[in-house]
Formats: structure tokens, sequence, C-alpha cells
């Protein structure tokens, strides 16, 4: 997974946003399997903050905390799962 931080995305929220989706996943003991990776600016500011799920290459959009949060949870569930 790719999360932005670049500069518009961190004025919307991205940061916290981000640090939700790992804290989800490091509680849930997921943190590793689900790898998120941090990046630079991926020209979709009028959305921003912004993700992309791989390898199906699914963008998120306006991702809040707390979406953050419940993505992280679901995508532990989905890994244990497996």
């Amino acid at each position: 997974m790719q999360f932005c931080i670049g500069g518009c995305c961190t004025r919307a929220g991205a940061r916290e946003a981000y640090e939700a989706l790992l804290e989800s996943l490091k509680e849930a003991g997921a943190l590793g399997k689900v790898s998120v990776v941090p990046v630079d600016c991926v020209d979709m500011c009028s959305d921003a903050p912004v993700l992309r799920q791989l390898p199906d290459r699914k963008w998120a959009r306006r991702v809040s905390p707390a979406w953050a949060a419940r993505l992280g949870r679901d995508l532990a569930k989905d890994r244990r799962a497996r």
C-alpha cells in the first residue's frame, strides 16, 4: 500500500491517517504482513489525503484517520484468514 504524505496530503491530515493505519495494523499483529509505504506527491491534491492499495491499484480518497484505522483492521482480518 502506498500512502501519500506529500504537501497537500499532509495539510489535509495524511500524517494522522497514516499513523492511524499503522497503529491499527500493529494492534492486530499485521504490521509487516501488510506493507505501508509513505510516498511523495501523487498529484491528486484535490482528493487529499490519498492512498493506493496494491496490487489492484485501487485508490482511496479523502482518507480520514478513522477510515484508515478501520482499513487496517479489515486488512489484518484478511491476512489472518489466509
